[in-house]
Protein backbone atom coordinates (compact mmCIF):
# COMPACT_ATOMS: atom_id res chain seq x y z
CA UNK A 1 0.00 0.00 0.00
CA UNK A 2 2.87 2.18 0.74
CA UNK A 3 4.18 1.63 -2.59
CA UNK A 4 1.03 1.95 -4.03
CA UNK A 5 1.05 5.62 -2.20
CA UNK A 6 4.28 6.64 -3.36
CA UNK A 7 3.48 5.87 -7.08
CA UNK A 8 0.72 7.88 -6.81
CA UNK A 9 2.40 10.60 -5.59
CA UNK A 10 5.33 10.32 -7.60
CA UNK A 11 3.26 10.60 -10.66
CA UNK A 12 1.32 13.45 -9.63
CA UNK A 13 4.47 15.46 -8.62
CA UNK A 14 5.27 14.48 -12.69
CA UNK A 15 2.37 15.49 -14.06
CA UNK A 16 2.27 18.82 -11.81
CA UNK A 17 5.98 19.85 -12.55
CA UNK A 18 5.39 18.60 -16.36
CA UNK A 19 2.41 21.31 -16.66
CA UNK A 20 4.28 24.27 -15.00
CA UNK A 21 6.91 23.50 -17.60
CA UNK A 22 4.73 23.89 -20.57
CA UNK A 23 2.88 27.20 -19.18
CA UNK A 24 6.44 29.15 -18.31
CA UNK A 25 9.14 30.41 -20.64
CA UNK A 26 12.78 28.81 -19.80
CA UNK A 27 15.62 31.60 -19.22
CA UNK A 28 17.95 32.80 -22.31
CA UNK A 29 20.36 30.06 -22.85
CA UNK A 30 24.24 31.27 -22.19
CA UNK A 31 25.02 29.25 -24.98
CA UNK A 32 25.90 29.30 -28.86
CA UNK A 33 27.33 26.89 -31.48
CA UNK A 34 28.94 28.12 -34.03
CA UNK A 35 31.56 27.10 -37.19
CA UNK A 36 34.86 28.30 -38.07
CA UNK A 37 37.10 28.83 -40.81
CA UNK A 38 40.26 30.29 -42.64
CA UNK A 39 44.02 30.73 -42.64
CA UNK A 40 46.52 28.78 -41.02
CA UNK A 41 49.88 29.99 -41.40
CA UNK A 42 52.88 28.41 -40.04
CA UNK A 43 57.26 27.78 -39.64
CA UNK A 44 59.67 25.58 -38.00
CA UNK A 45 61.77 26.88 -35.47
CA UNK A 46 64.83 25.34 -34.88
CA UNK A 47 67.31 25.38 -31.41
CA UNK A 48 70.33 23.85 -33.34
CA UNK A 49 70.62 25.06 -36.80
CA UNK A 50 73.51 26.21 -38.96
CA UNK A 51 72.06 29.26 -40.65
CA UNK A 52 74.87 29.32 -43.16
CA UNK A 53 73.38 26.03 -44.62
CA UNK A 54 70.10 26.65 -43.96
CA UNK A 55 69.72 30.68 -44.48
CA UNK A 56 65.90 30.88 -45.43
CA UNK A 57 62.83 30.19 -43.61
CA UNK A 58 59.42 30.28 -45.00
CA UNK A 59 55.82 29.83 -44.13
CA UNK A 60 53.50 27.06 -44.83
CA UNK A 61 50.11 28.05 -45.54
CA UNK A 62 47.29 25.94 -45.09
CA UNK A 63 43.62 26.10 -44.09
CA UNK A 64 42.25 25.92 -40.65
CA UNK A 65 37.94 24.66 -39.65
CA UNK A 66 36.27 24.73 -36.66
CA UNK A 67 33.15 23.32 -34.52
CA UNK A 68 32.85 25.37 -31.22
CA UNK A 69 30.12 25.97 -28.42
CA UNK A 70 30.65 28.76 -26.62
CA UNK A 71 29.22 29.72 -23.33
CA UNK A 72 29.10 33.14 -21.93
CA UNK A 73 29.50 34.70 -18.45
CA UNK A 74 28.86 37.53 -15.85
CA UNK A 75 26.46 40.64 -15.82
CA UNK A 76 27.61 41.59 -19.27
CA UNK A 77 28.74 38.31 -20.55
CA UNK A 78 32.00 39.90 -20.69
CA UNK A 79 33.87 35.98 -19.73
CA UNK A 80 33.57 33.06 -22.22
CA UNK A 81 34.71 30.20 -22.69
CA UNK A 82 34.93 28.46 -26.38
CA UNK A 83 35.55 24.85 -26.27
CA UNK A 84 36.22 23.77 -30.15
CA UNK A 85 37.55 20.89 -31.74
CA UNK A 86 39.59 21.98 -35.49
CA UNK A 87 41.55 20.72 -38.07
CA UNK A 88 44.17 22.38 -39.24
CA UNK A 89 47.77 22.24 -40.80
CA UNK A 90 50.96 23.40 -39.75
CA UNK A 91 54.62 23.17 -40.86
CA UNK A 92 57.10 25.02 -42.41
CA UNK A 93 59.48 25.23 -45.19
CA UNK A 94 63.49 25.63 -45.64
CA UNK A 95 65.07 27.12 -48.98
CA UNK A 96 68.11 27.92 -50.52
CA UNK A 97 69.77 25.15 -48.20
CA UNK A 98 73.31 25.20 -48.72
CA UNK A 99 73.59 27.87 -51.38
CA UNK A 100 76.38 29.62 -49.13
CA UNK A 101 78.92 26.75 -49.43
CA UNK A 102 81.53 27.05 -51.80
CA UNK A 103 83.99 24.12 -52.94
CA UNK A 104 87.02 24.24 -51.51
CA UNK A 105 89.50 22.78 -54.78
CA UNK A 106 87.67 25.33 -57.50
CA UNK A 107 86.31 27.74 -55.56
CA UNK A 108 82.49 27.83 -57.18
CA UNK A 109 79.67 27.60 -55.14
CA UNK A 110 77.93 24.28 -54.53
CA UNK A 111 74.81 25.86 -56.67
CA UNK A 112 77.51 26.59 -59.51
CA UNK A 113 79.14 23.49 -59.82
CA UNK A 114 76.17 21.48 -59.93
CA UNK A 115 73.87 23.99 -62.05
CA UNK A 116 71.69 24.27 -59.24
CA UNK A 117 68.89 26.72 -58.29
CA UNK A 118 67.51 26.17 -55.14
CA UNK A 119 66.62 23.04 -52.48
CA UNK A 120 64.21 23.54 -50.51
CA UNK A 121 62.96 20.97 -47.09
CA UNK A 122 59.12 21.10 -46.41
CA UNK A 123 57.16 19.65 -43.65
CA UNK A 124 53.45 19.77 -44.08
CA UNK A 125 51.25 17.83 -40.91
CA UNK A 126 47.62 17.37 -40.61
CA UNK A 127 46.52 17.79 -37.11
CA UNK A 128 43.11 17.63 -34.94
CA UNK A 129 43.47 19.81 -31.96
CA UNK A 130 41.18 20.44 -29.37
CA UNK A 131 41.32 24.39 -28.22
CA UNK A 132 39.91 25.98 -24.60
CA UNK A 133 40.10 29.45 -25.38
CA UNK A 134 38.89 31.80 -22.31
CA UNK A 135 37.91 35.10 -23.45
CA UNK A 136 37.02 38.28 -22.57
CA UNK A 137 34.98 40.76 -24.50
CA UNK A 138 34.69 44.50 -23.77
CA UNK A 139 31.14 46.52 -23.93
CA UNK A 140 27.54 45.55 -23.07
CA UNK A 141 26.12 42.17 -23.88
CA UNK A 142 23.53 44.05 -26.19
CA UNK A 143 25.81 46.02 -28.14
CA UNK A 144 25.83 45.08 -31.85
CA UNK A 145 29.77 44.99 -31.88
CA UNK A 146 31.99 43.52 -29.34
CA UNK A 147 35.49 43.45 -29.30
CA UNK A 148 37.42 40.41 -27.54
CA UNK A 149 40.91 38.91 -26.59
CA UNK A 150 41.61 35.57 -25.16
CA UNK A 151 44.17 32.82 -24.24
CA UNK A 152 43.90 29.08 -25.51
CA UNK A 153 46.25 25.91 -24.39
CA UNK A 154 45.98 23.90 -27.77
CA UNK A 155 46.37 20.01 -27.72
CA UNK A 156 46.68 18.99 -30.92
CA UNK A 157 47.17 14.79 -32.40
CA UNK A 158 49.23 14.53 -35.41
CA UNK A 159 46.69 12.56 -38.37
CA UNK A 160 49.13 12.90 -41.51
CA UNK A 161 51.07 14.31 -44.07
CA UNK A 162 54.28 14.56 -45.78
CA UNK A 163 58.31 15.79 -46.04
CA UNK A 164 59.09 16.78 -49.32
CA UNK A 165 62.94 17.23 -50.13
CA UNK A 166 63.48 18.28 -53.38
CA UNK A 167 66.89 19.83 -55.86
CA UNK A 168 65.44 22.39 -58.03
CA UNK A 169 68.12 22.43 -61.21
CA UNK A 170 68.98 25.27 -63.55
CA UNK A 171 67.32 24.78 -67.22
CA UNK A 172 68.97 23.30 -69.40
CA UNK A 173 71.21 21.52 -67.18
CA UNK A 174 69.89 17.79 -67.48
CA UNK A 175 66.78 16.37 -68.73
CA UNK A 176 64.55 17.02 -65.40
CA UNK A 177 64.37 20.15 -63.21
CA UNK A 178 63.58 18.10 -59.82
CA UNK A 179 65.30 15.61 -57.95
CA UNK A 180 64.82 14.37 -54.25
CA UNK A 181 61.70 12.57 -52.52
CA UNK A 182 58.82 12.57 -50.50
CA UNK A 183 57.83 10.76 -47.33
CA UNK A 184 54.72 9.86 -45.18
CA UNK A 185 54.69 11.26 -41.32
CA UNK A 186 55.00 8.44 -38.92
CA UNK A 187 56.66 8.09 -35.42
CA UNK A 188 60.24 7.63 -36.60
CA UNK A 189 59.84 11.30 -37.87
CA UNK A 190 56.85 13.45 -36.34
CA UNK A 191 55.72 13.37 -32.71
CA UNK A 192 52.06 12.65 -32.65
CA UNK A 193 50.85 14.65 -30.07
CA UNK A 194 51.12 18.52 -29.80
CA UNK A 195 50.97 20.97 -27.20
CA UNK A 196 50.63 25.33 -27.51
CA UNK A 197 49.79 28.15 -26.29
CA UNK A 198 47.50 31.05 -27.85
CA UNK A 199 46.48 34.86 -27.84
CA UNK A 200 44.27 36.39 -30.18
CA UNK A 201 41.85 39.03 -31.00
CA UNK A 202 38.79 39.67 -32.49
CA UNK A 203 35.56 41.35 -33.15
CA UNK A 204 31.84 40.05 -32.73
CA UNK A 205 29.03 41.56 -34.54
CA UNK A 206 25.26 40.62 -33.10
CA UNK A 207 22.51 39.85 -35.82
CA UNK A 208 19.05 39.77 -35.52
CA UNK A 209 17.37 37.48 -37.89
CA UNK A 210 13.20 37.36 -36.46
CA UNK A 211 13.47 35.64 -33.41
CA UNK A 212 17.20 34.28 -33.63
CA UNK A 213 20.61 35.65 -32.56
CA UNK A 214 23.58 35.07 -34.92
CA UNK A 215 27.03 35.89 -34.41
CA UNK A 216 29.40 36.98 -37.22
CA UNK A 217 33.23 37.51 -36.14
CA UNK A 218 36.61 37.12 -37.61
CA UNK A 219 39.64 37.39 -35.31
CA UNK A 220 43.57 37.13 -35.22
CA UNK A 221 45.74 34.68 -33.52
CA UNK A 222 49.32 33.81 -32.94
CA UNK A 223 50.66 30.53 -31.84
CA UNK A 224 53.63 29.22 -30.09
CA UNK A 225 54.53 25.42 -29.85
CA UNK A 226 56.19 24.09 -27.24
CA UNK A 227 56.49 20.51 -28.26
CA UNK A 228 59.53 18.78 -29.72
CA UNK A 229 57.76 17.43 -32.98
CA UNK A 230 60.67 15.66 -33.87
CA UNK A 231 60.00 11.94 -33.42
CA UNK A 232 62.09 8.64 -32.55
CA UNK A 233 64.51 9.91 -34.87
CA UNK A 234 66.58 12.68 -32.79
CA UNK A 235 69.82 14.08 -32.51
CA UNK A 236 71.05 13.62 -35.73
CA UNK A 237 69.38 11.09 -37.00
CA UNK A 238 65.94 13.43 -37.84
CA UNK A 239 67.17 15.19 -40.82
CA UNK A 240 65.80 17.73 -43.10
CA UNK A 241 67.68 16.52 -46.14
CA UNK A 242 71.43 14.80 -46.82
CA UNK A 243 71.46 15.02 -50.31
CA UNK A 244 74.82 12.74 -52.20
CA UNK A 245 75.72 16.03 -54.00
CA UNK A 246 76.53 18.65 -53.59
CA UNK A 247 75.90 19.23 -50.13
CA UNK A 248 78.94 17.58 -47.51
CA UNK A 249 77.73 14.79 -45.03
CA UNK A 250 77.42 16.72 -41.70
CA UNK A 251 74.65 18.75 -42.55
CA UNK A 252 72.03 17.05 -40.21
CA UNK A 253 69.94 19.35 -37.71
CA UNK A 254 70.40 18.67 -34.26
CA UNK A 255 68.24 19.94 -31.12
CA UNK A 256 65.07 20.35 -31.45
CA UNK A 257 62.37 21.46 -34.18
CA UNK A 258 59.47 23.23 -32.55
CA UNK A 259 56.39 25.09 -34.56
CA UNK A 260 54.62 28.27 -34.60
CA UNK A 261 52.08 30.13 -36.27
CA UNK A 262 49.83 32.85 -37.22
CA UNK A 263 45.62 32.22 -37.87
CA UNK A 264 43.13 34.14 -39.35
CA UNK A 265 39.72 32.92 -39.12
CA UNK A 266 36.41 33.82 -39.84
CA UNK A 267 33.42 32.89 -36.95
CA UNK A 268 29.48 31.83 -37.45
CA UNK A 269 27.40 31.08 -34.46
CA UNK A 270 23.86 30.90 -33.40
CA UNK A 271 22.43 31.50 -30.15
CA UNK A 272 20.93 28.43 -28.59
CA UNK A 273 17.78 30.16 -26.87
CA UNK A 274 15.21 29.40 -29.69
CA UNK A 275 16.24 25.81 -30.29
CA UNK A 276 16.42 25.11 -26.65
CA UNK A 277 13.16 26.93 -25.96
CA UNK A 278 11.77 24.92 -28.50
CA UNK A 279 13.24 21.75 -27.07
CA UNK A 280 12.09 22.13 -23.43
CA UNK A 281 8.76 22.81 -24.64
CA UNK A 282 8.15 19.92 -26.41
CA UNK A 283 9.80 18.11 -23.78
CA UNK A 284 7.01 19.63 -21.28
CA UNK A 285 4.32 18.64 -23.12
CA UNK A 286 5.49 15.19 -23.98
CA UNK A 287 6.22 14.76 -19.96
CA UNK A 288 2.82 15.89 -18.94
CA UNK A 289 0.85 13.43 -21.47
CA UNK A 290 2.43 10.60 -20.23
CA UNK A 291 2.51 12.18 -16.38
CA UNK A 292 -1.81 12.17 -17.24
CA UNK A 293 -1.37 8.56 -18.61
CA UNK A 294 0.62 7.35 -15.99
CA UNK A 295 -1.78 9.08 -13.07
CA UNK A 296 -4.98 7.27 -15.39
CA UNK A 297 -2.89 3.71 -15.27
CA UNK A 298 -2.45 4.14 -11.05
CA UNK A 299 -6.05 5.08 -11.22
CA UNK A 300 -7.25 1.27 -12.75
CA UNK A 301 -4.88 -0.12 -10.53
CA UNK A 302 -5.87 0.89 -7.28
CA UNK A 303 -9.43 0.93 -8.14
CA UNK A 304 -10.06 4.57 -7.67
CA UNK A 305 -11.81 7.27 -8.85
CA UNK A 306 -15.45 7.19 -10.26
CA UNK A 307 -15.60 5.05 -13.14
CA UNK A 308 -12.10 2.69 -13.33
CA UNK A 309 -13.17 -0.18 -15.13
CA UNK A 310 -14.35 2.28 -18.02
CA UNK A 311 -10.67 4.07 -18.12
CA UNK A 312 -8.98 0.85 -18.11
CA UNK A 313 -10.92 0.01 -21.07
CA UNK A 314 -10.20 3.26 -22.97
CA UNK A 315 -6.63 2.36 -22.14
CA UNK A 316 -5.69 -0.95 -22.98
CA UNK A 317 -9.05 -2.17 -24.96
CA UNK A 318 -10.21 -1.72 -28.63
CA UNK A 319 -13.79 0.17 -28.72
CA UNK A 320 -15.87 -2.34 -30.19
CA UNK A 321 -18.67 -1.90 -32.95
CA UNK A 322 -22.35 -3.05 -31.66
CA UNK A 323 -24.05 -5.98 -32.95
CA UNK A 324 -25.65 -4.86 -36.24
CA UNK A 325 -29.47 -5.98 -34.85
CA UNK A 326 -28.35 -4.49 -31.95
CA UNK A 327 -27.79 -1.01 -33.93
CA UNK A 328 -31.17 -1.78 -36.06
CA UNK A 329 -33.82 -2.00 -32.51
CA UNK A 330 -32.05 0.76 -31.42
CA UNK A 331 -33.05 2.90 -34.70
CA UNK A 332 -36.49 1.47 -34.46
CA UNK A 333 -37.04 2.32 -30.74
CA UNK A 334 -36.03 5.65 -31.59
CA UNK A 335 -38.24 6.07 -34.38
CA UNK A 336 -41.40 4.86 -32.17
CA UNK A 337 -40.30 7.38 -29.50
CA UNK A 338 -40.49 9.98 -32.11
CA UNK A 339 -43.77 9.25 -33.88
CA UNK A 340 -45.46 9.20 -30.54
Amino acid sequence: MMNLKLLLATGALFAVASQAQTNTTPEPDNWYVGLGGGLHSSFLRYSDLNEDIYPTKRLSNGGVFAIFAQGEFGDKHQYAIRPELTYTHRGGKLKDIGSGLYDEGSGMSYYALNGLKDIRYSLSAHYIDIRVPLIYQFGKKESALRPYVYVAPILGFCVGGKIKAEMQYEEGKDSYSYAGYAMDLSKKNMSSVYFAGAVGAGLKWQVKVGEHTCYLGAEVMYEHGFTNTYGEEKDGKAVPVVFPAPLPQGTKVNGTRCMSGFELRVNVGHFGHALASSAVNGAGIAAHRAGVVRLQILRCVSGGGKHPVPVCRRLFQRPRLRPLWKRKRNLATLWKKSRQ
